[in-house]
């Protein structure tokens, strides 16, 4: 199911926003006295003085796309409430309470012509719309110096943090499935060269159409005629979709007939999906690289 687009809608020509509804928003992180520290200064916390309470959420539509892609969505938005701690709670208790509403601070994300761009706005209590805040503003520096993926404070938000941990692990897991598939090959271990191959694979090699018994027959027969083949999966480039991945890849290997071994470099790309936590090979395409 494809995820939902982020509902919150772009600023008005006046570049004013209308302040949205973030009741049934995600939540992503509570920080308590989370206050920008200047480099070089040590970071304070008093427990009589611990500054604001800031809440975050995440409109829902962009959650459940970086859920499924582990990227942000265009218009993605971030809603930070930043409360004041309540004072002489009753009954009292250890800890802190959330106190009444300071301000809104709303950050979205844009594709520009040059990359992510950011919008800020800052909603008082009973302001239903609110400015862009210009460029120059401090948070814009802040979170272009500090923020961990494109600008934003992702290290922060523990669901988005672990979502992108599991996307560099599918990563990793999807190049060496494709690796697996070489040395499975080199070692005619055909049991481990079908664990990572899909139903229905199918390859573009050598100018044909091939399934993945027909791939193994080739080799096979070159073998019969007296030739060996190395292979090596060198400068892998992954991209993750929920349950599909594709990786290219520059295969750097050599043919070797007798004492006569001549490198060879091919071009390479495979289609992966992730069946029952393993990632298996639905296609694959070759093709030689042109000599320089």
């Amino acid at each position: 199911m494809q995820p939902a687009a982020p509902e919150t809608g772009r600023a008005d020509a006046g570049s004013r926003l209308t302040r949205p509804d973030i009741s049934r928003w995600v939540f992503l992180t509570a920080t308590v006295g989370h206050d920008p520290v200047e480099e070089g200064v040590d970071r304070k916390f008093s427990v009589d003085a611990p500054g604001r309470i800031l809440v975050t959420r995440m409109e829902p539509g962009a959650y459940d796309y970086f859920m499924m892609y582990g990227q942000y969505a265009d218009g993605t938005t971030f809603a930070v409430r930043f409360h004041d701690p309540l004072v002489n709670p009753d009954p009292e208790m250890d800890g802190l309470v959330l106190g009444d509403t300071a301000f809104l601070f709303v950050h979205r994300l844009e594709r520009g012509e040059h990359g992510w761009e950011h919008a800020f706005y800052a909603f008082g209590n009973g302001e239903d719309t609110a400015k862009r805040l210009p460029d120059d503003a401090p948070c814009l520096a802040c979170h272009t110096k500090r923020g961990k993926l494109h600008g934003t404070f992702v290290q922060f938000f523990a669901p988005l943090r672990e979502r992108l941990q599991a996307v560099a692990a599918d990563k990793q897991a999807a190049v060496e499935a494709v690796r697996t598939m070489f040395d499975a090959l080199s070692d005619r271990d055909m049991a481990r060269y079908r664990s990572v191959m899909a139903p229905g694979f199918y390859a573009f090699d050598m100018g044909k159409r091939m399934t993945a018994d027909e791939l193994t027959e080739v080799v096979e027969d070159a073998r019969e005629a007296g030739m060996n083949f190395d292979w090596k999966v060198t400068e892998p480039k992954v991209r993750v979709q929920g349950p599909m991945a594709w990786v290219t890849y520059v295969n750097r290997g050599a043919m070797q007939r007798g004492d006569n071994r001549q490198a060879l470099t091919w071009l390479e790309s495979a289609v992966l999906r992730k069946d029952a936590g393993a990632w298996r090979i639905q296609f694959l395409h070759s093709t030689p690289m042109a000599e320089e």
